[in-house]
């Protein structure tokens, strides 16, 4: 560029000159004012004068540039960059610890403080009770804790006087007579719901109020150990996205008498980290692309993907969306919270469709179903077969480093992305460059017999361990 092209702002958008523009431009000057004879190498009284300016004029332009940047997202950071995102879809979202709900086990009226502390094995993460509670108060939780009984020996349990039976037939486990009884319940008419978690089954009341509940026991023994319990909400120590599933094992950092063991019935609502520049910027366009109601879903705590589709013709379309209606596919998130913001953000008029589903509040206090539907994640097996090239390393296991670049390839990829041989080609070669080449199967069953790009659904995520790769 010429020293008499435009720096700057220009309808080309912002040029920043580099040093060497800049010290051009201060020779020329120099020379018009003192003469074009002035000898202006750096090595001179006039070019160490020059060499100063310049530089303190281009840190200058450098500060222009980086001040006309920030009034965009795409090019913005930092606090500027909330700034301008607060304006379009609110603030940045803050670190969140992960949040569930653990029922606590064992003797009537024993008491469970406010902070006990129980331990997650998985994650090794400490949870504390959010409030105080009370084993048995109320009458609204049960754990029942199953036997190795014999054959044909019926398995009863009974609540609020309805009886709900599993009759073994051979050698079972308590797995799964705990699992029969919990469908048996589930199918029955009881406001009570059950669920399975290993030999014991876990019964709540869900009508608002307390139930009775007792186990058949005769002459040949006991058959069912029954406890009251306490259900409790409880979060994590630290912040961050600590998952918890379904029937997790947990200790009790400090036991208490009474409490005979805790468990969880559903999964934890998984926290977050604070919210980094890009996670933000990918947000912000994000929700001006897709709209509303990604952007209110988007904005919840817990979500970190959202997008809504929307069927606005007379006839249901080819993703089984019926006529004008919406779908949010969400990943993360509480399933109410979910639904109030869809509900707040679509049309009227506008149905809802998916396989999950929150209620929603209206201004008048009447309760609305939204459904929805959650991303699932598509386990991805890889087979790899590399040729080995000039100065193949020595040292280390570059079969191990291939192993894991793959399967950073494939978990880095977002929600509906395919797996494409080239991008796992391309993390090959760089984990390990002295790859010659590289041969990959790539599937969804195993072992995998396709060569081409996995296709990914708009409902589903690819995912993969080291367990489904083999490099060889």
């Amino acid at each position: 560029m010429a020293v008499d092209d435009p720096w700057g702002i220009s309808d080309a958008g912002f040029y920043r000159p580099r040093a060497d523009e800049v010290r051009e431009f201060a020779v020329d000057t120099w020379k018009s004012v003192f003469g074009a004879g002035r000898n202006t190498e750096s090595d001179t009284i006039d070019g160490h004068f020059i060499d100063f300016a310049s530089e303190f004029a281009a840190k200058l332009w450098e500060g222009l540039e980086a001040t006309y940047g920030s009034a965009y997202t795409a090019t913005a950071g930092g606090v500027q960059l909330r700034e301008l995102g607060n304006d379009m879809i609110g603030p940045a979202k803050g670190a969140l610890a992960t949040t569930v709900s653990l029922v606590f086990y064992g003797t009537d009226t024993t008491a469970v403080p406010i902070a006990t502390s129980a331990t997650e094995s998985v994650s090794n993460e400490p949870f504390s009770t959010d409030a105080a509670a009370t084993v048995g108060a109320g009458d609204t939780t049960f754990v029942a804790e199953m036997t190795t009984p014999a054959d044909s020996t019926i398995m009863r349990v009974t609540i609020n006087g309805t009886d709900f039976d599993h009759t073994t037939s051979g050698a079972e486990t308590p797995t799964f007579i705990a699992a029969s009884l919990a469908d048996e319940v589930n199918a029955g008419a009881e406001p009570a719901t059950a669920v399975a978690i290993g030999g014991l089954l876990a019964l709540d009341e869900d009508d608002g109020g307390s139930m009775t509940v007792a186990v058949f026991d005769d002459d040949t023994g006991t058959r069912i150990t029954l406890s009251d319990a306490a259900r409790v909400a409880t979060t994590a120590t630290n912040t961050g996205p600590t998952t918890i599933v379904e029937g997790s094992t947990w200790e009790l950092s400090n036991p208490i008498s009474g409490v005979d063991g805790v468990l969880n019935t559903a999964d934890g609502l998984t926290g977050q980290n604070d919210e980094t520049d890009p996670e933000y910027r990918t947000r912000i366009r994000s929700s001006v692309v897709f709209g509303d109601a990604t952007a209110a879903v988007l904005a919840l705590d817990g979500v970190t993907f959202a997008r809504t589709y929307e069927n606005d013709t007379d006839a249901v379309d080819g993703e089984g969306r019926p006529a004008h209606s919406i779908e949010a596919v969400v990943l993360g998130g509480d399933d109410d919270e979910i639904a109030q913001a869809i509900w707040d953000s679509r049309r009227q008029g506008i149905q809802t469709f998916g396989s999950e589903s929150g209620t929603a509040t209206d201004s008048a206090g009447a309760s609305h179903t939204m459904y929805f539907n959650r991303v699932t994640q598509t386990t991805v097996y890889v087979d790899a077969i590399v040729t080995q090239g000039e100065d193949w390393p020595a040292a280390g296991s570059p079969l191990v480093d291939i192993e894991t670049a793959i399967v950073d390839a494939v978990n880095a990829l977002t929600v509906g992305q395919d797996v494409s041989p080239a991008r796992l080609v391309n993390a090959i070669y760089d984990a390990v460059p002295q790859v010659a080449d590289a041969a990959l199967e790539i599937d969804t069953i195993t072992p995998p017999v396709a060569t081409s790009t996995l296709s990914i659904g708009i409902r589903q995520t690819a995912s993969t361990t080291a367990a489904e790769v083999n490099v060889s």
